[in-house]
């Protein structure tokens, strides 16, 4: 049986949303988007499921949470939240859109988004692998969302031009703001050890994916 990594995103209160039609339009469009600019990283490329939802089989998860943050920032100020499922698929691999498989990894990342709508989570994990080794990663996976959780737009566009290894010249020229503003984000050790934390997961993510090998 082999590995898989899907996730889910949701809108966050999508209910409250006044402007409903136009919302879609931008969530259509922002999915779309990501499929065509990282084509490769799929197996099975996001697809709108129901009216507030995606989900995406991935090939890799190098660069997971920087494409998620770039979604989000297409989408702001309109909120998105994330569910992780690690395990199998039992069905055909449907390669043109992420929808009618059926498998542990779907139950996984329905679990996990439920859980994230419940506890006001931006990320939740769910995963058949090694019950410790499960634990760590959610562990893990709760720090980051502990801390990214309440992020201004602004914030997270400068961490996201960070990870891209831009300058805190261009990030600044980028956003329209001045150096010492993104030069205060950056240089905080909270910065670094996200950034790390969040290349740890992907790392180990991949390597549940390359139990398939």
């Amino acid at each position: 049986m082999k590995n898989h990594f899907v996730f889910i995103g949701d809108i966050i209160q999508s209910r409250r949303i006044t402007d409903r039609a136009q919302v879609q339009r931008k969530f259509s469009q922002a999915i779309e988007k990501l499929a065509r600019k990282h084509n490769r990283l799929f197996l099975s490329p996001p697809t709108l499921t129901i009216g507030d939802e995606f989900q995406a089989v991935v090939k890799s998860t190098a660069n997971l949470f920087l494409i998620l943050h770039q979604f989000e920032v297409e989408m702001h100020p309109v909120r998105m939240r994330f569910g992780f499922g690690l395990g199998s698929i039992d069905t055909p691999l449907n390669t043109r859109a992420a929808i009618g498989m059926d498998g542990s990894a779907f139950h996984n990342a329905r679990t996990a988004i439920e859980e994230a709508r419940q506890l006001g989570k931006k990320y939740a994990l769910v995963s058949s692998i090694n019950e410790d080794q499960s634990a760590a990663l959610k562990l893990l996976l709760s720090w980051i969302d502990l801390n990214m959780q309440n992020w201004s737009n602004e914030k997270l566009q400068i961490f996201v031009w960070n990870r891209q290894g831009k300058r805190q010249r261009e990030i600044a020229a980028i956003l329209n703001i001045s150096q010492p503003a993104v030069s205060q984000h950056i240089n905080k050790p909270i910065f670094t050890l996200l950034l790390e934390s969040e290349k740890y997961l992907e790392k180990q993510f991949n390597i549940f994916l390359q139990g398939n090998k």
